[in-house]
């Protein structure tokens, strides 16, 4: 009975956190159209700097110097 608890419960929290990995994409790609259409240079948006970050952290992590 436990082991049923468990396993519905990660399945609740798999279905919880899709959906808002979906909805973080979807107000991304939202408010990335709408900053383009308000601002003349438009900064860019998170979910698309995400990776770069994730690659400069690395660098740095790794014996290298950067400023962020």
């Amino acid at each position: 009975m436990a082991g049923a608890v468990e396993k519905a419960i990660s399945a609740v929290s798999f279905l919880v956190f899709a959906f808002f990995d979906l909805l973080e994409w979807a107000l991304c790609i939202f408010y990335r159209y709408v900053d383009s259409v308000l601002e003349e240079k438009s900064i860019p948006c998170y979910c698309k700097s995400r990776g770069e970050d994730d690659e400069r952290r690395k660098a740095v992590n790794n014996g290298g110097e950067e400023d962020f």
